[in-house]
């Protein structure tokens, strides 16, 4: 994309905001990198399930039920099982919460580029 000046000094639109005020946009792409066992997989299980239901996670605020997906490369499926669980069941997660998760969050593994 390249972008002039003109288009550049118009208004910003926080129509396109996903997260926050403007955290993350639409076309926008989070990354959450640390070293082995610090809680990347929590931390991002955790906020998958707040923003793919509409709630804030660590005080970031989706503009609604949001569709995410999680690329995962360092765990197994074990791994990742029992912090969703953990979630689900120790922050206020209800069935209807859980229906709306089965839309809108997926979890994928990609150990081919390691």
């Amino acid at each position: 994309h390249e972008w002039t000046v003109k288009r550049l000094l118009e208004p910003i639109d926080y129509g396109q905001s996903l997260l926050g005020d403007r955290f993350l946009e639409r076309g926008g792409t989070m990354a959450v990198v640390a070293p082995s066992g610090v809680g990347k997989t929590v931390g991002s299980i955790q906020m998958a399930a707040h923003w793919s239901v509409g709630r804030p996670a660590f005080h970031i605020k989706p503009a609604g039920p949001l569709r995410v997906l999680v690329v995962q490369n360092e765990d197994t499926e074990n791994d990742t099982k029992g912090p969703l669980q953990g979630v689900i069941a120790n922050l206020n997660f209800k069935t209807d919460d859980v229906k709306i998760m089965h839309e809108n969050l997926k979890v994928v593994r990609l150990v081919a580029l390691r």
